[in-house]
């Protein structure tokens, strides 16, 4: 990539219990995917949406799914990339 960005990803609050802040710099307009999987591997949620180049937030409710740790797989203009989260219910 000539421009010398990179994809950056941020999720907050984590532990979570309501929702997901996605937040990230898309190098390229188009697409986005956001996959969440459980700690066995399974996927529990999918959406995507389309983001513009820059930054971009994402919220992504989760009020259904149990306590436990996850995986939020983003994959957007070539890119993938993987962060761990926690949901925790009160």
């Amino acid at each position: 990539m000539s421009n010398g960005r990179t994809n950056t990803l941020d999720i907050f609050p984590n532990p979570a219990s309501n929702h997901l802040n996605l937040h990230f710099e898309a190098i390229c307009t188009g697409e986005a995917v956001v996959t969440l999987y459980d700690a066995e591997g399974r996927s529990v949620l999918f959406n995507s949406f389309f983001v513009s180049e820059g930054l971009n937030q994402i919220v992504l409710p989760v009020p259904s799914l149990p306590s436990g740790a996850y995986w939020v797989r983003l994959e957007h203009c070539r890119s993938v990339q993987s962060k761990p989260v926690v949901l925790r219910r009160f």
